[in-house]
């Protein structure tokens, strides 16, 4: 079993990706193509609209009992003659978005031709919920932010699940048996030494 889909070369010489993100907004299915401008067509018909504005920031590993989220936002200049984006957003109804998903894609390029016509489908890398409502900064008289966090894979890690590290315990977890989990060390006591 491979992340890669069937007939794509993660080896091959001509080799990319691109990063996408889709949220389930109160409004409506909105896809984005993050840190590149344009639009890009999938192998569905859906299209993507990208802007090097828009941010998804890393996921961090949880440290001390902390499980940390991210943050998928984007930072603009507010033209004085255009209509207002935030205001447009509260009302499309978009600004109550706590709970919608959030899903991250890598859409697989193996040509430049694929960016037209791409041959395979977008693969889904992770879906998050959204923790929080939309957060908005003003910096002046123009620039604004707009960004919402997305739990983060650990949210759980700071309740006890009380489960251990071994063959039984991980099937009920991810549905599926992992034997090599056989040799896994139970405990930690060393009551007769390794070496002489």
């Amino acid at each position: 079993m491979t992340f890669w889909p069937e007939g794509f070369d993660a080896r091959g010489e001509i080799v990319g990706y691109l990063r996408l993100a889709s949220i389930d907004a109160p409004s409506g299915l909105a896809r984005f193509m993050i840190g590149q401008d344009g639009r890009f067509i999938d192998i569905d018909g859906n299209a993507w609209i990208g802007s090097q504005l828009i941010q998804v920031s890393e996921i961090e590993l949880p440290r001390e009992a902390v499980a940390p989220a991210a943050m998928i936002g984007l930072s603009y200049f507010q033209d004085p003659d255009a209509p207002d984006l935030i205001d447009q957003i509260n009302e499309s109804g978009d600004s109550a978005i706590a709970g919608s998903i959030v899903r991250i894609y890598l859409q697989p390029l193996t040509d430049m031709a694929d960016f037209y016509k791409p041959q395979l489908p977008p693969i889904l890398r992770a879906t998050r919920v959204v923790a929080s409502g939309l957060k908005v900064k003003f910096q002046g008289d123009t620039v604004r932010s707009i960004a919402v966090q997305l739990e983060g894979p650990f949210r759980a890690r700071v309740s006890s699940r009380g489960m251990f590290y071994n063959v039984e315990d991980h099937a009920r977890l991810i549905g599926a048996a992992n034997p090599s989990l056989q040799f896994m060390p139970q405990d930690g006591r060393q009551d007769e030494k390794l070496y002489g």
